[in-house]
């Protein structure tokens, strides 16, 4: 790491005092809040481009009006602040800078005509390059907008942004208001503002020393994970990535939802507890600590605002070749609720009471996510356009290894994202068919001896 980079990073959690509001039409400053200052700071640790660039893209049929679009993405971007919002460091605290509405963030590309360069004919090639292309928080703007228009009733609408103006939970507040504005409705939900009420963590200078010896204890004597890479991680985090997707059999996912009835647990419980087993045969470790994300959205002020309410918590299980399912199963679901109960903290803070060895190749707590979402989201209406929503390529990886599982109804699909720098595709796949094969361990209705899972031979496969 840079001196210049550490000098960046090493005082961004001090404290500040909170900013006075501005004259009518001046920017708002602000004290940023702790995700803000936390998302701020993985964003400065990374080496190259993309790594944090959220996104959403629909393709549209049907005669979309441009115009009437672009100002519902004007209006979009007015409503909420955190679009708005880019990011100063001043002596040695993070300021959130608020900007005054403006239009024009919708980039329109006629595509019909003949191919450029600049402008090509196909949208994704396009797209696959706004996905790398890096948001400066400081100059900002930290939302960008495209509409490419490929025919005289077909388009791709692409919305970027930089993680740290949004979560998964902003997802369904951008279609809701996003169609609503276009539509012309008037009932859209008054907002509360970022500054208007209490960040959901608090400051690290707040934090009870109670929370704080909880995670002390939780975290001693932990050492990194030791994945089984296939190259060795340079000296800087590469964000280049890739993504293995594949859905759970229909009978697989019978089978999570009749055992999480059966067990009186919930799928997510089930599914990380296969994800513990199967990292700890995957690295051969029998103390296993991943990150798990979690939602900070409680407060009901918080639930029709766009913005970074989520941050992850390490998840320590120790298991024991003579252990069975049953037991693994109530030992994560006690260190997942313990670690829920003191969620309310930075991650910084509990990095700084676990005292571990830091190296700036790795995240200091946990190289490896894993991530479980419920879809429950509205999808894009814009009138008479129907609106797909699609996959995007974002080439990046933001850790070693995470696992996400989305469920919607009855339905699972597994993303297995992973640094194309110190693994190859082959060895995902195995941990891939490794991960599936214990959680259909976890969820028989006689589980296997754990002993018979951490198998502690090379997942690697020629």
């Amino acid at each position: 790491m840079t001196a210049d980079r550490q000098d960046r990073l090493q005082s961004f959690f001090s404290p500040g005092e909170q900013v006075k509001r501005p004259a009518a039409g001046q920017p708002k400053r602000y004290r940023a809040n702790a995700l803000q200052r936390q998302m701020w700071a993985l964003d400065q640790l990374q080496d190259g481009p993309g790594a944090y660039v959220a996104g959403f893209a629909w393709r549209l049929s049907g005669r979309i009006d441009p115009e009437r679009l672009a100002a519902a993405v004007d209006g979009l971007v007015a409503r909420h602040e955190a679009l708005r919002t880019t990011f100063d460091r001043v002596q040695h605290r993070i300021e959130a800078v608020v900007h005054p509405p403006q239009g024009g963030h919708l980039h329109i590309w006629d595509l019909t005509q003949s191919a450029t360069a600049a402008v090509p004919t196909d949208p994704m090639a396009h797209i696959e390059g706004e996905l790398r292309k890096p948001f400066d928080l400081r100059r900002g703007p930290i939302f960008r907008a495209h509409l490419y228009v490929d025919g005289p009733t077909s388009a791709v609408l692409l919305l970027t942004m930089h993680h740290i103006a949004v979560d998964g939970g902003s997802e369904g507040v951008i279609n809701r208001d996003l169609g609503a504005l276009y539509r012309g409705a008037s009932d859209l939900p008054t907002l509360a503002t970022s500054s208007d009420f209490r960040a959901p963590l608090v400051n690290d200078e707040e934090v009870p020393e109670g929370t704080i010896e909880f995670w002390r204890k939780t975290m001693a004597g932990t050492t990194r994970t030791k994945l089984p890479l296939d190259r060795v991680a340079g000296d800087r985090l590469d964000p280049r990535g890739a993504t293995l997707s594949f859905p759970l059999a229909a009978e697989d996912a019978a089978a999570v939802l009749a055992a999480a009835r059966r067990q009186h647990a919930t799928p997510f419980l089930l599914l990380l507890t296969a994800h513990m087993i199967a990292l700890a045969a995957f690295c051969g470790d029998d103390d296993i600590v991943t990150g798990v994300p979690v939602q900070h959205r409680d407060a009901e002020e918080l639930q029709d605002v766009v913005g970074v309410f989520v941050s992850s918590l390490p998840i320590r299980v120790q298991l024991s070749r003579d252990d069975e399912i049953p037991g693994v199963l109530d030992r994560v679901r006690d260190a997942l609720y313990d670690a829920l109960e003191h969620r309310n903290i930075p991650l910084q803070t509990i990095v700084s009471a676990a005292a571990t060895e830091r190296d700036p190749t790795v995240h200091p707590l946990f190289q490896t996510i894993f991530s479980y979402t419920m879809v429950e989201r509205s999808d894009l209406q814009l009138g008479d356009i129907s609106a797909t929503a699609l996959e995007l390529p974002f080439g990046t990886a933001k850790f070693d290894l995470t696992l996400a599982v989305r469920q919607q109804r009855q339905a699972f699909t597994v993303a297995v994202e992973y640094r194309t720098s110190i693994f190859e595709q082959v060895t995902i796949a195995a941990f891939a068919e490794r991960y599936l094969a214990i959680l259909r361990a976890v969820t028989a209705e006689q589980p296997a001896p754990l002993a018979t899972l951490l198998d502690h031979r090379p997942v690697r496969r020629s």
